[in-house]
């Protein structure tokens, strides 16, 4: 990685290599750099214009949106007994939260640095930033770093290590149920991610061998697994229906065959585009857990984010039970296993997190 700034999680080099260069020849061309970044935008027009648009909508959606406000459902706790009825229905579902990001590593100091040295290298860090931001703009990539920002290298790290663990020999019963069911080596189970890439390129890396093993699985792009937010790096760069770009940190990688399982492994059938000014974290959390019993898929292994998790155990778990994931993030990378209940009322369908069934596979909380 480069030493440009003092932080420890910086894009691989190759990624910064042709971005240098291009940055070179304007430095060396400075009195026509002007006309240059202009024939670029020209060249790269279609890009450009559609990058400009997505800049002007997350601008629009930070200043509009109320993703982080709504009312709580009702507690389900005040629904155990109907839970206990035979007509419960019940998936196990697995949240894995994505790696560290570019936008982590700009404004998020992490456990991985001091205060000090996030201090001192903030200010580089973030001319970096968008020194990649603006060469990504003009050259028309469906890329950047702030927007729908991609894992960085320590979270292509993290990702590696959660692959590692399923790897190996499980050191527990509990754990080798949870390993096979994540495998796909035992009962039936489904691939499934939000549309930001970060979370994609989590589930590609960390679930690469059994994505080989079966050439024909592919992952489920759910928008309802959306990061609740209304910073841009939870606005999703991908149009609605079209083919995920590989991103510019993934393209220089070798932690996964990305260019292969973005292209032929990747289910768009359910990609709607971005959540919208008039959706919120309750609506999409409610849209996930409906999705989930649509149909008899099995397990549900869904590559997604810190706050969003958090909600979910928040909202359906019962409101009088203490437990870490109320609280605290899952750690990049992690993986946490629960059984997900269904009961039917007059009003509608009620949702449970059965509190007893919550288990950590791999990483725990942060």
């Amino acid at each position: 990685t480069l030493g440009l700034t003092p932080t420890l999680t910086l894009i691989p080099y190759a990624a910064m290599a042709e971005i240098l260069l291009f940055y070179s020849v304007l430095a060396l061309l400075w009195p026509i750099a002007a006309v240059l970044v202009l024939a670029c935008c020209i060249y790269n027009l279609t890009g450009v214009s559609y990058k400009a648009q997505t800049f002007l909508k997350a601008a629009v959606y930070l200043v509009k949106s109320k993703d982080k406000k709504w009312n709580s459902i009702p507690d389900p706790g005040k629904h155990l007994e109907l839970f206990k009825g035979a007509a419960v229905q019940r998936r196990t579902i697995v949240f894995v939260r994505h790696g560290e990001s570019t936008w982590n590593e700009t404004f998020n100091k992490g456990k991985h640095r001091s205060a000090l040295k996030f201090a001192l290298g903030f200010f580089p860090g973030l001319a970096k930033a968008f020194l990649v931001e603006f060469y990504l703009f003009v050259t028309g990539q469906f890329d950047s770093w702030f927007i729908d920002a991609p894992l960085n290298t320590l979270g292509q790290s993290q990702a590696q290590d959660l692959a590692a663990f399923l790897a190996k020999p499980p050191a527990t019963p509990q754990e080798h149920a949870a390993v096979a069911l994540m495998l796909g080596e035992a009962g039936r189970s489904v691939l499934v991610s939000s549309n930001l890439k970060r979370a994609l390129s989590t589930v590609v890396i960390a679930f690469q061998e059994r994505l080989r093993r079966n050439a024909k699985e592919q992952i489920v792009i759910l928008p309802c697994l959306q990061e609740i937010s209304i910073n841009p790096d939870t606005y999703s760069i991908t149009p609605s229906g079209k083919a995920f770009a590989v991103p510019f940190t993934d393209k220089v990688s070798d932690a996964a065959d990305f260019e292969k399982i973005y292209a032929a492994q990747v289910d768009l059938s359910e990609s709607t585009g971005n959540k919208t000014l008039d959706s919120n974290g309750i609506k999409r959390m409610q849209a996930f857990a409906d999705w989930v019993f649509s149909d008899d898929r099995g397990a549900v292994i869904a590559g997604g984010h810190s706050l969003y998790f958090k909600a979910f155990f928040n909202e359906f778990l019962p409101r009088g039970v203490e437990h870490t994931c109320k609280k605290k993030k899952i750690a990049n990378g992690g993986a946490i296993a629960f059984t997900l209940a269904k009961a039917e009322t007059p009003q509608g369908a009620v949702y449970l997190v059965e509190p007893e069934s919550i288990q950590v596979v791999f990483g725990g909380f942060a």
